[in-house]
């Protein structure tokens, strides 16, 4: 009974923080996300977070953190620019094998940002965490209720066994 009432308080600390952090996540998700475009924008090119930036946009076929006009920014912020203002290929649609990042040729980059597809991926592990501790702990009341209805009616019949003097 104990152990349930100790997983009961676990459970309930646990959907009351996912519910809370899934709120302020947007505000976080934001700012950090800037922070690791704008280390991808050529200047730290072999910073481990532009590693980071290349996968999140493959997987989610996004480009940017808006949208794939932020490298047009990114790249406006440089002092020194030469050449056709490009996103990195992590950017490049996959029927597209010619594809070199050039803004020019919009059609063939993604045109959703990536913070807004992070955002509702990370919202709805937070909802399913939340749901699935609500669930569970449920699951718990029920099976405390159920533990003291049964310790009430026979407590410890079967075990009136041991007092005999069998066993003594």
């Amino acid at each position: 009974m104990y152990l349930l009432v100790v997983l009961l308080c676990l459970e309930a600390s646990s959907a009351v923080l996912a519910h809370v952090y899934s709120d302020r996540m947007s505000s976080e998700l934001n700012r950090t996300m800037g922070h690791l475009f704008h280390q991808d924008n050529g200047t730290y090119s072999h910073h481990p977070g532009s590693r980071a930036v290349d996968i999140l946009q493959r997987q989610l076929q996004c480009c940017g953190v808006h949208n794939y006009t932020d490298w047009a920014e990114a790249a406006a912020s440089q002092p020194v620019r030469t050449g056709n203002i490009c996103a990195p290929e992590s950017c490049c649609k996959e029927t597209y094998s010619a594809c070199t990042g050039d803004l020019r040729q919009s059609e063939q980059l993604f045109q959703e940002g990536c913070l807004r597809k992070l955002g509702y991926r990370l919202q709805f592990v937070m909802g399913y965490l939340f749901w699935c501790c609500v669930v569970v702990g449920c699951l718990e009341m029920l099976a405390a209720v159920s533990n003291g209805i049964l310790m009430k009616q026979r407590p410890f019949q079967d075990f009136r066994i041991l007092d005999s003097a069998t066993f003594s």
